[in-house]
């Protein structure tokens, strides 16, 4: 049987811990990713970000990276809303909805990004 890493873990006992409160929202991403965040960051050494997403400039996504050997890997609390069998959580390293994989990117990024369609007035009608 293949043993779960540290991080698998300390992940899955975070996910566990948080979305069996209820008030943990589940189709709230920007609200819990920062959840998953605060408490993935208070005790643990690794590197961890929010990451954004969209498909439409007024449909973006907020979720997590933890790098762990190299590798970025994505944790999605809120990924079923883009795909139903992701019932709970999403974990990869690469989303499988191409538009979302292909405007991944930064936090400071994607404001900038956001700054650009507001003066474009891309959401003066929504």
């Amino acid at each position: 049987m293949h043993k779960k890493s540290e991080l698998q873990q300390y992940v899955t006992k975070a996910i566990n811990d948080l979305s069996s409160q209820p008030w943990f929202p589940t189709d709230y991403c920007n609200v819990a990713s920062k959840h998953l965040f605060d408490v993935l960051k208070q005790s643990w050494e690794k590197n961890i970000r929010l990451q954004h997403s969209y498909r439409e400039p007024w449909d973006g996504h907020t979720y997590l990276i933890i790098n762990e050997n190299w590798k970025d890997i994505i944790l999605d609390p809120t990924y079923a809303q883009y795909d139903s069998e992701y019932k709970d959580w999403f974990v990869w390293e690469h989303f499988p909805d191409k538009t979302l994989e292909e405007n991944r990117m930064e936090q400071k990024d994607f404001m900038k990004k956001q700054k650009e369609w507001f003066d474009d007035g891309v959401y003066d009608n929504l």
